[in-house]
């Protein structure tokens, strides 16, 4: 008697919430040690000095990363990386333009302290400084910088009256005031995209030494990654679809890992349950061809009966038992069937009899009880 079958596999719950937990520890665990050698070179570079709140957060929850691995919390740790992901790639953008901030605001107080100490008592110097110590926005300051300083030579040689002054100055905020509308959305869209460059990096990070289902796979994740960039770069994005997709991305190379770690889990629990059934069993071998990607898992006996299992990356699965002689090959798919999920937590479902060929059934009647009994 031969039958062949196809199937659904799945871990029980169980056992696949543990092998989540496992990938989930191992991607928060590379994502951490990658944010924090960025916080020690942001540190290294003084960023603290300019934007300690950004520095402080982030150190504080790449703290709290571990802590969560250390307290077997592996899917709220990789939650965690992923929301400073979302964040990481923009310090270095906030950090150059605090940087910039002060140091053309710090040349513009050295300046005035400068002036103070040669017009000490000019009435118009004063002015000056009433009204640009009036400006309370940083990035006006700064975008009104060189116009200020270019009055404030006037008023050095002589050039200006306190109207002309108090003209100017009026003139030249209310530039700058209008400027920085478009240079803070300007700088809002670089930090945007900053973040989307680190994560797409992370995401390139993540693919590399991880066994997916196929080459195909490994390579169309890199593929994608490529457009992303590439994207990024020109600026070919619809408003929150770039980010969107690359979340996505970083989710799909996430299920992939696990897709395939469940596959290895089943061929390993196959070859394991057809040993323990006096099979001598084959290594397994992987057959890659197009539209089609396959574990073969080849088992016999002595007294020629052959099982042969076909397990794809995408939970499908088909095996025939095959040269038997009567009802035994149901007795041993049973067995089959019940410890790959007793002992191994690998449940079948959705089976279906492709073919079925019940040779010598009248003869396996009779002599079924002593055949269960034989050594095979």
């Amino acid at each position: 008697m031969s039958r062949s079958y196809s199937a659904r596999y799945e871990l029980e719950r169980r056992a696949r919430a543990e092998l989540e937990k496992k990938r989930a520890a191992e991607f928060a665990e590379n994502l951490y040690s990658r944010y924090q050698s960025q916080l020690e070179t942001m540190t290294r570079k003084g960023y603290e000095a300019y934007i300690p709140d950004e520095l402080g957060r982030l150190s504080f929850d790449l703290d709290s990363v571990r802590t969560m691995l250390a307290a077997d919390r592996a899917i709220e740790a990789r939650d965690l990386t992923r929301h400073i992901g979302a964040y990481i790639g923009s310090i270095d953008v906030i950090a150059n333009a605090a940087i910039a901030r002060y140091e053309r605001t710090e040349r513009m107080r050295s300046e005035q302290e400068r002036v103070r100490k040669m017009r000490r008592g000019s009435s118009l110097m004063d002015v000056y400084y009433e009204l640009v110590g009036a400006i309370d926005d940083p990035v006006v300051i700064n975008l009104a910088l060189p116009d200020l300083e270019r009055i404030q030579h006037e008023i050095e040689g002589g050039m200006a009256s306190e109207a002309s002054i108090r003209q100017s100055i009026a003139s030249v905020i209310s530039k700058a005031e209008a400027d920085s509308e478009q240079f803070k959305r300007e700088e809002e869209e670089r930090r945007r995209k900053a973040c989307l460059s680190s994560q797409l990096e992370d995401a390139a990070a993540l693919i590399e030494g991880k066994r997916f289902a196929s080459k195909e796979t490994t390579e169309g994740f890199a593929d994608r990654i490529a457009a992303l960039k590439r994207m990024l770069a020109t600026g070919d994005i619809q408003d929150g679809s770039l980010g969107e997709e690359i979340g996505q991305l970083g989710q799909q190379i996430e299920d992939a890992v696990i897709e395939e770690e469940v596959r290895r889990e089943a061929v390993k629990a196959i070859y394991q349950q057809l040993r323990s059934q006096e099979f001598t069993v084959e290594a397994p071998r992987r057959f890659v061809t197009e539209g089609s990607d396959y574990v073969r898992i080849v088992a016999r006996r002595p007294s020629g009966r052959r099982v042969v299992c076909e397990v794809d990356s995408h939970g499908a699965l088909k095996y025939r038992f095959d040269k038997y002689e009567g009802m035994t090959c149901l007795k041993d798919i049973e067995i089959f069937n019940v410890d790959l999920e007793r002992v191994y937590s690998l449940k079948l479902s959705e089976e279906r009899v492709l073919w079925s060929n019940p040779d010598r059934l009248a003869k396996d009647a009779y002599d079924a009880a002593s055949e269960d009994r034989r050594t095979l």
